[in-house]
């Protein structure tokens, strides 16, 4: 029994110790760190791009600190960063004044030809082209902003009475234009009705020169006009004329809206009648409708002169007939009814 008990006793069992493998080193891996597989670097990332490869690193090394593995990280992060940076878009470079785009450059070369640059800044202004000026361009560029720069500052220096002292001065002007228009009808006016005549050869002033003549101006061009009129402007005309043509229209012949205003002018029994200029029967007719576009605003006929001062045409008079406006203006210059 003993002897079968003692075949009972446990036997020691002798465990061995568990190996461990050392990693082996490469002289070629990356840092000194043991690459997986036993260093097979065919079979351990050949072909995979530096990130895959550390990725795989880190997967077998299981047994890395915390620390170093967020340190790594940290450094892709910022690796990533540092890159995007170079999509930024680069920065736009001010252009000089001599490489901006011209436009109508051209336009102030002799015949108003495009050539050169200002052809070239015409045809690039849509897709972004420069051209380049030259010095004299420049300049002139420099004093047309100068000149409107200065007309702003001259204008915001004027105070509120210096501007209605302006207007003022310009209203006195465009008055005293009017009148002195007016003066001039009466003086052509008389000169015809004494016979004058404007020659063949005459050399017919512009508006301005006519403004700058003024009255007496006025009345020493038409005694040039016809030399033989040299006594028309004595101290006595203005009465004679006052009392014989403060009422005259200017028409022709063959014209059926002077025929309409002549008959309109029959229904008023005037006296003296009105003074009736027949611009076809003249051979410079075609002189004084140019002057009575200026002295008037009209050069077409019938063309009414009250008071040195125009009516109107046939359709103003149908009006001025039909509301009573026309016999107004008659009687307020005091032409009587036979």
């Amino acid at each position: 029994m003993l002897s079968s008990l003692g075949s009972l006793t446990p036997r020691r069992v002798q465990q061995s110790m568990p190996t461990i493998s050392v990693p082996s080193f490469s002289e070629k891996s990356p840092s000194g760190l043991p690459l997986p597989n036993g260093g097979d670097r065919r079979r351990g990332g050949a072909g995979l791009s530096p990130s895959r490869r550390l990725v795989q690193l880190v997967k077998s090394r299981g047994r890395w600190s915390t620390p170093f593995v967020l340190l790594v990280v940290a450094g892709l992060l910022l690796f990533a960063l540092t890159s995007t940076r170079g999509d930024k878009a680069p920065a736009v470079p001010v252009p000089r004044k001599t490489d901006m785009p011209v436009h109508n450059a051209g336009a102030k070369r002799p015949g108003g030809r495009l050539g050169g640059a200002g052809a070239g800044a015409g045809s690039g202004a849509g897709t972004g082209s420069r051209v380049t000026h030259s010095d004299d361009d420049d300049d002139e560029l420099i004093a047309e902003d100068e000149k409107s720069v200065d007309n702003a500052v001259e204008e915001v220096a004027k105070s509120d009475e210096e501007i209605a002292a302006q207007d003022e001065a310009i209203k006195s002007k465009e008055a005293e234009l009017a009148t002195a228009k007016t003066f001039q009808t009466r003086s052509l006016i008389w000169w015809i009705a004494q016979s004058g005549q404007f020659p063949s050869d005459f050399e017919e002033p512009t508006s301005a020169e006519l403004d700058d003549m003024g009255v007496q101006g006025f009345q020493k061009m038409l005694l040039k006009a016809d030399p033989e009129q040299v006594d028309v402007f004595e101290d006595s005309w203005v009465i004679n004329a006052e009392s014989m043509q403060r009422v005259t229209i200017f028409s022709k012949t063959y014209c059926p809206y002077s025929k309409n205003g002549k008959n309109i002018l029959k229904q008023y029994p005037l006296h003296p009648g009105p003074y009736i200029i027949e611009l076809d029967e003249r051979a410079d007719g075609q002189v004084i409708q140019n002057l009575l576009m200026y002295l008037t605003g009209r050069r077409t006929v019938p063309n009414l002169i009250v008071d040195w001062k125009s009516v109107g045409g046939s359709d103003d008079m149908d009006l001025l007939h039909a509301e009573g406006g026309l016999k107004k203006l008659l009687v307020h210059a005091r032409v009587t009814y036979a």
